[in-house]
Parts: C-alpha cells; structure tokens; sequence
C-alpha cells in the first residue's frame, strides 16, 4: 500500500517568503520548506496495482498553464495557519479533472475544494498569539507564478513529521 496525493509546487522565492512569515508561536509546528505545497487532492493508501493504474491515468489530464498566486494569511479553526489562493477558475478546473481521473480508480473523499497553502499546525496556541500573527500578517500576498504542471506524492508520517515523495510530475501545455 502506497500513501498519495496530488499537488502544485510552489515557486523557491514564494516559499521563502512564506517562511520569511514564519513567526515563535508556542505550539505552532511549521511547514518544512521542501514540504510547501498545494494539494489538488488528498488520495489516501492504495494498491500498487492501483497506484501504477492511476500514474497512467493522470498523464491524461490536458490543460494549459495559467498564473496563480497566494492570499491572505488565515486559519482554519484553531488547528491550521495557512495562504489563501487568489480565485482561479484555471485551478478549479485542473482540480476537478485530477479527481474526476483519480475516481476513474478509487474512490476519494468528497470534500469541498478549499485552495490554500498550509504554514503551521496548532496545538493548544494561545488565542492572543494567533490573533496578533494573523493581524500582522493578514494582508500577505505573493507574486504571481506560472503553473505549468502538477505533481503525485506520496507520503510516509514519522514521528518527526511526514515525508514526501516526488512520485510523478505531469505537464500542462
């Protein structure tokens, strides 16, 4: 069995400016530079059979690139910091043809499509130091980059955080 998901890579210089974020919130566990990305879809553990079916599956996924860029510095609940995407329709839809590829071979779970970049996770962080990172760092907005492909991982969790592995990177045209 074999641990994917699918995902955008994001530019060297935006991550070090998400990084450059990066502030001492007790409790906040921060996103590994190499680990910075977008997840397109979450796939879960699945056969070999399955992971070498979904491989050619996903190299017929025909889009043009398009421009993207990250938001707004938010939080979801008291659990995870994270960049906003700008609204793109382009993103939307390179979304809904990688799941509509990925449920061609196993079926995934049928979660509303929330573009973002997760920074940090949370645990038991004060509701005031939150409050002033988010306020300090609300008005983020990155520069705009070119998507011109998309990526399968997959990922083993340790203890020390979870490893991922570049698995197959598809090309936009």
């Amino acid at each position: 069995m074999i641990r994917l998901f699918t995902a955008l890579k994001i530019p060297d210089d935006v991550k070090e400016e998400l990084l450059g974020l990066k502030e001492s919130i007790p409790g906040a566990k921060w996103v590994k530079k190499n680990n910075i990305h977008l997840t397109l879809q979450f796939i879960g553990e699945i056969s070999e059979e399955k992971y070498h079916n979904l491989k050619d599956e996903l190299e017929d996924v025909q889009m043009s690139t398009f421009e993207l860029s990250l938001g707004k510095i938010d939080r979801f609940g008291e659990k995870v910091i994270y960049a906003s995407v700008d609204h793109s329709v382009d993103l939307m839809d390179l979304q809904q043809m990688v799941k509509e590829k990925i449920e061609s071979i196993v079926s995934v779970e049928k979660k509303k499509f929330i573009p973002h970049v997760t920074l940090a996770r949370l645990n038991e962080v004060s509701v005031h130091d939150l409050a002033a990172y988010l306020q300090t760092n609300h008005d983020y907005e990155s520069r705009e980059f070119s998507v011109q492909s998309f990526c399968l991982y997959s990922s083993k969790l340790t203890k020390d955080g979870p490893i991922y592995a570049l698995e197959g990177e598809y090309e936009l045209f």
